[in-house]
């Protein structure tokens, strides 16, 4: 079926961004933990990468829901 090879494409991208914005929040908690970035700064990009995975999981939890 044509719709399932979009699917497969879709749900991989989700996966990848999903994991690529799990990878940065690692770096950022490293980077927090060695004294490179500050607590203010680090808070507020956290909360953005917290809030892009979250939002990126909504959506493909919501687009491939049966």
């Amino acid at each position: 079926m044509g719709g399932s090879g979009l699917w497969q494409i879709s749900e991989g991208w989700f996966l990848e961004s999903m994991n690529k914005t799990k990878e940065e929040s690692e770096k950022l908690h490293k980077q927090l933990l060695e004294k490179e970035i500050d607590i203010t700064n680090f808070s507020q990009k956290h909360k953005k990468l917290r809030v892009d995975y979250h939002l990126t999981h909504l959506a493909a939890s919501t687009s491939f829901s049966s």
